[in-house]
């Protein structure tokens, strides 16, 4: 019989890590749950989170359940390719202001699209043309009324690249803020936002593998599955053994 994968001696219950996760579910839970104030999500969330005192037997239940969750909001609902970096190794993750300027969008939304490729001083002489930032203003006003109140605070995700931080999500906040500031007269020093910042070398490595995920991967290739996991993912190797390779 196989002993416990032992979760919490790995990555995944890096505080960072799960502080980033918890952020960024409490900002998603909220457009769901419009009425509910950041507080209440955040406590309704950080409950699910592994804690110091579980016992023996719930604290792999507990790290798997949370990072399986993160990754169903993140990729499987949201579409965003955040599970394979937030939860890699060789990722390391903190919570820092950011200058507009450093920020790059992953994606672009609205008037973000007219500028290709994207670029902060190009961006900022597209909105000085008047009716470019009326245009913005409104595309903006019109977002920003489908969120709750107070979303637009909410951290944003980015990996540095030498000089610049691309912003894996928030593109949306990123825009609304460039938008304003340029609406409110460009004061300097330049504004910043709050950034979730990963900083890793090349792809990430060994990270968590959603558990349907594997079930999916057992079917599909059956005896060579353990070969193929080995070489994608020692977590996703370490779940599927002690999680799905004994059910039918």
């Amino acid at each position: 019989m196989l002993g416990r994968p032992q979760y919490e001696l790995t990555h995944l219950s890096n505080s960072q890590r799960i502080e980033l996760a918890c952020d960024y579910m409490v900002h998603e839970f909220r457009k769901i749950f419009r009425e509910i104030s950041h507080e209440e999500a955040y406590k309704a969330i950080a409950y699910l989170k592994p804690k110091r005192d579980d016992n023996e037997d719930e604290r792999d239940i507990r790290i798997r359940d949370f990072w399986n969750l993160f990754c169903a909001m993140s990729n499987t609902w949201r579409l965003k390719d955040l599970c394979s970096c937030v939860t890699a190794v060789n990722f390391a993750w903190k919570k820092e202001d950011v200058h507009l300027p450093s920020l790059y969008p992953e994606s672009r939304q609205g008037w973000m699209n007219k500028l290709n490729p994207y670029n902060f001083d190009q961006a900022i002489l597209h909105l000085e043309d008047r009716s470019n930032l009326e245009e913005a203003l409104k595309e903006s006003e019109r977002e920003q009324a489908k969120h709750p109140k107070g979303n637009e605070s909410d951290p944003l995700i980015a990996v540095k690249r030498q000089s610049i931080h691309l912003v894996r999500d928030g593109n949306g906040r990123l825009s609304h803020r460039i938008v304003k500031w340029v609406a409110e007269g460009k004061r300097l020093p330049y504004p910043t936002m709050s950034v979730w910042a990963g900083q890793g070398d090349n792809g990430p490595r060994n990270y968590w593998v959603p558990t349907d995920h594997l079930y999916v991967v057992k079917k599909l290739i059956g005896n060579v599955t353990e070969d193929v996991l080995g070489a994608w993912s020692l977590l996703a190797l370490t779940e599927y053994r002690n999680r799905v390779k004994r059910d039918p």
